[in-house]
């Protein structure tokens, strides 16, 4: 695939803007599926791509993430779970 953006003016920050995740690819069934909950801190709200998922938030107290089973290189993925 190949993501393109057009700007309607020279932005001469773009590359450090390209890496906030609101810029993310996402699936677009993923993401319909979700509809307005997609990107809430809810685990299932999440489309992950990475070696950790969410398992639980608590706003300004605590996060916490399990070792990702579908991630590509899971079996690298030494440390079970982040809180």
């Amino acid at each position: 695939y190949t993501v393109e953006y057009t700007l309607t003016r020279p932005e001469p920050y773009w590359n450090s803007k390209t890496t906030n995740s609101i810029l993310f690819p996402v699936n677009e069934e993923f993401l319909k599926s979700k509809d307005k909950d997609f990107g809430t801190l809810t685990p299932d709200s999440i489309l992950y791509n990475g070696p950790y998922l969410l398992k639980d938030f608590t706003s300004k107290s605590s996060i916490e993430y399990v070792k990702n089973p579908h991630y590509y290189d899971h079996d690298k993925v030494t440390i079970e779970k982040v809180k």
